[in-house]
């Protein structure tokens, strides 16, 4: 098994909850394809290798853990299935949102957390700095250096503070 995997893995087993219809199952590539194709874009290597492993989770705790441990990050609460990335993204760039940005995951407020669109040349990238969009400021800001590192943060921030607790 490979470094990402195993991250990506961990924080599943770690993080993931039963969403409204029950466990995350894990997305075809023909779903990401398409939500690229509406959003003419590509999606980092790194989110969907996540998405096709283990789908859009639920991370309800991952919310609770780091708000009531001020850890000092914004937490997500739910990745988001190809459809409704494009759906969300173009609902968003309707409200204000840039145009050069594609929601990928949600929190508990109404922000959405996503990367910058990337030209569809052919070269998709491995993976993409993660940034939030605040809907009540109307901007975006940076959040990880990259989808892996973002995750990782997750794992070893409040994967360490849960452990001492």
């Amino acid at each position: 098994m490979d470094v990402r995997a195993r991250l990506y893995g961990d924080f599943a087993a770690r993080f993931a909850c039963d969403g409204l219809h029950g466990p995350a199952r894990p997305c075809d590539p023909l779903e990401l394809d398409r939500a690229e194709v509406a959003l003419e874009t590509h999606l980092p290597t790194s989110h969907r290798q996540f998405l096709c492993t283990h789908g859009p989770l639920f991370v309800p705790d991952l919310w609770e853990a780091v708000v009531q441990r001020d850890l000092g990050t914004h937490p997500v609460r739910e990745f988001l299935a190809p459809e409704q990335v494009v759906s969300d993204t173009r609902l968003y760039w309707s409200g204000g949102m840039p145009k050069d940005f594609v929601g990928v995951a949600g929190d508990f407020m109404g922000n959405l957390f996503g990367f910058h669109r990337t030209a569809m040349n052919g070269i998709r990238p491995d993976d993409l700095p993660v940034s939030l969009f605040d809907h009540d400021y109307v901007r975006v800001d940076p959040v990880a250096s990259s989808f892996d590192d973002w995750l990782k943060w997750f794992i070893e921030h409040v994967g360490a503070v849960g452990a001492t607790d």
